[in-house]
């Protein structure tokens, strides 16, 4: 299976490195419909994940769970322009 994102396709062998966990990324998205957006171009990828933000917390928070790349996470956060990085 070809994993596509913005039509470009996604490197298998990140692909492949599916993670079963939660999550939890530190973000500088701040806007509730970018959020969103973000939200759902996630959830293209895994549609079997729980995803949300906490756009409130000073960390503007990501929340995933399920199986997913924090790789891909980080990578598609980056290409839009937000920071994004794993809280320990």
């Amino acid at each position: 299976m070809k994993i596509l994102f913005n039509d470009q396709p996604v490197l298998q062998p990140l692909a492949d490195k599916l993670l079963s966990s939660v999550e939890i990324f530190k973000t500088t998205l701040s806007d509730l419909s970018e959020s969103d957006k973000i939200r759902k171009q996630l959830l293209t990828l895994y549609p079997t994940c729980q995803i949300n933000f906490d756009l409130q917390d000073c960390d503007r928070i990501l929340r995933m769970e399920g199986q997913f790349n924090n790789e891909i996470v980080i990578a598609i956060l980056l290409s839009q322009g937000y920071q994004c990085e794993m809280l320990d």
